[in-house]
């Protein structure tokens, strides 16, 4: 009813509903219009929403100059979510020439919103110098700051700087901590780091049970990392004959998505 009535915030919501959750692409479609609706409104939070629609074919045909249109708008109107998926665009190349600069300038603005995402992709562009000069220590002071408002992602990334003294002091209680954080949260490279640990005994004792434990959480969410490591701890039960068998099936699972230590082994022992 709001929506009908003209109300460009009910109109967003519906449509947004419709679009995710839709039974039918007739009422996607439908949920695709109430968000252009509310954007022809002005509403900025319909605006990211109608132009991932329109960019990824989302209840709608692909239409990529119409999602840019929405996000360029949208950006200018100073909408943190239209500034991050521009800023994507512009580092990636997609919809736009690729300008990473633009792309980092642009986190940098919705960074300054106090975004929490974008803070997490501005570390990103610092850590690998996409657009800017590379700086570990803007890098790990945007990670912090994404990660204390909860950014999963980013929490990993402290953990990661603080293990290996990236942009911050090394500290190895510090960097467990922060993997362990992320590691509870799901995060499967976190879990996947909190396994080596274990394994390799890097400031633990070495621990086989623990280390198994947080490799199988990774390996489960197919993290190359994890699967990787796992297979390496059941290669080792050498009397086992099933283990060793699961360890080729995990090794091969990770050669397969583009470890290359996974790729090694299975060129040596297979």
């Amino acid at each position: 009813r709001s929506a009908m009535l003209g109300e460009a915030y009910g109109q967003s919501l519906l449509g947004l509903q419709m679009l995710n959750h839709g039974s039918s692409p007739q009422v996607q479609a439908e949920g695709v219009e109430w968000l252009r609706t509310a954007s022809r409104q002005s509403y900025l939070p319909a605006m990211s929403k109608l132009a991932n629609a329109l960019q990824f074919g989302k209840g709608c045909e692909v239409n990529e100059q119409e999602a840019l249109y929405w996000l360029e708008t949208g950006t200018q109107q100073g909408d943190v979510d239209c500034q991050v998926s521009m800023g994507t665009a512009y580092m990636y190349g997609d919809l736009v020439h690729k300008n990473q600069e633009k792309g980092h300038n642009l986190y940098y603005l919705a960074s300054l919103q106090g975004d929490a995402w974008a803070t997490y992709l501005l570390g990103i562009s610092y850590e690998n110098g996409h657009g800017t000069q590379e700086d570990a220590k803007q890098a790990f002071d945007c990670f912090q700051s994404a990660a204390e408002k909860g950014i999963i992602a980013a929490t990993y990334k402290v953990g990661l700087s603080y293990l290996y003294g990236q942009g911050v002091e090394k500290d190895i209680p510090a960097g467990a901590k922060w993997l362990h954080k992320a590691a509870k949260r799901g995060d499967a490279d976190a879990q996947a780091y909190m396994g080596m640990l274990f394994v390799y005994g890097h400031g633990v004792q070495e621990n086989k049970e623990t280390a198994t434990y947080w490799l199988k959480l990774a390996a489960e969410q197919d993290n190359r990392m994890g699967l990787r490591e796992l297979a390496l701890l059941y290669a080792d039960e050498r009397i086992d004959s099933e283990k060793r068998a699961e360890a080729v099936r995990l090794m091969a699972k990770a050669a397969a998505k583009g470890d290359e230590r996974a790729q090694e082994w299975i060129k040596e022992h297979c």
